[in-house]
């Protein structure tokens, strides 16, 4: 009896360790587990390790971003540079003057509306000789100055070429105000605009009066016949001596040849007693 009870208890006992040395395995192994888990899967790099990555794996941003050229960047600093600022010239002469800032709340059309600056005329308010174009330019409305782009340009060149500077004369316009998109002048605005040149006329009182083109000759000369069959003769109107000729802005279109409007400007230099001759 007592061998059977020390059998159970032996029997009892190796089960018990056997048990306790299974469940000892199991959390060895799972910790084993878990310990390779987070070895292979979840890395905590060192510092020096982080660092290395991030300099051989991870691309500076700033390597794909285009170094822009020395040319490039003077190309945009002159880009920046701030726009022009113009002041358009305001006559010297009291008359003139007074004439000026009448104009300026003229509103007997929509053209001051649209227009950046009156351009009034600008020069020397006793000239000799007196230029009357159309109407002002992009350019022209932009500075308030009459004939300051290209065609003016021009006009000013070949009166340079035989000794007559631009502030030597006075110019003007038909128009005072740019129509929109440099569209010709309408009969109401060229009606609503030249009491102003007429009055410019009387106080300047010039020696000769060269128009340009077909609107500024035919309304000066009263007449509808065309520039080309007018041009180039000294003739007599209501306003005083009158030299119609081309307009520059024709000649820089090709229409006719520079050569016609060099001519006019010669005969009308020579009328007013500038001792010149036409130059080759």
């Amino acid at each position: 009896m007592n061998n059977i009870k020390k059998l159970i208890q032996q029997q009892f006992t190796n089960e018990h360790v056997s048990s306790i040395n299974t469940t000892q395995n199991n959390i060895q192994n799972t910790d084993q587990s878990v310990s390779s888990t987070n070895t292979d899967n979840i890395e905590t790099p060192s510092p020096e390790k982080n660092t290395d990555n991030t300099e051989d794996e991870v691309e500076d941003p700033m390597d794909n971003i285009k170094k822009p050229s020395t040319k490039d960047t003077k190309a945009k600093a002159k880009t920046q540079e701030p726009a022009p600022v113009f002041i358009p010239p305001v006559p010297t002469d009291p008359q003139l003057l007074e004439l000026h800032n009448t104009c300026l709340t003229c509103k007997s059309c929509e053209l001051c509306d649209s227009a950046l600056n009156l351009v009034f005329g600008d020069g020397n308010p006793k000239a000799q000789l007196m230029v009357i174009g159309e109407a002002p330019g992009a350019d022209e409305d932009e500075q308030g100055r009459p004939f300051v782009g290209r065609a003016g340009q021009l006009l000013i060149k070949l009166l340079n070429k035989y000794g007559v500077q631009r502030e030597d004369i006075f110019i003007a316009n038909i128009l005072k105000h740019r129509p929109p998109n440099n569209r010709n002048p309408l009969s109401s605005e060229i009606s609503a605009c030249t009491p102003f040149l007429r009055k410019q006329i009387e106080i300047i009182q010039p020696k000769l009066l060269i128009t340009l083109g077909n609107f500024s000759s035919q309304y000066i000369l009263e007449t509808k016949t065309g520039i080309t069959k007018i041009r180039g003769v000294v003739q007599e109107s209501s306003y005083g001596m009158v030299m119609p000729t081309l307009h520059p802005s024709a000649i820089i279109r090709g229409a006719y040849p520079v050569d016609l409007l060099e001519k006019d400007v010669v005969t009308a230099l020579q009328y007013i007693g500038y001792d010149v001759t036409l130059e080759d």
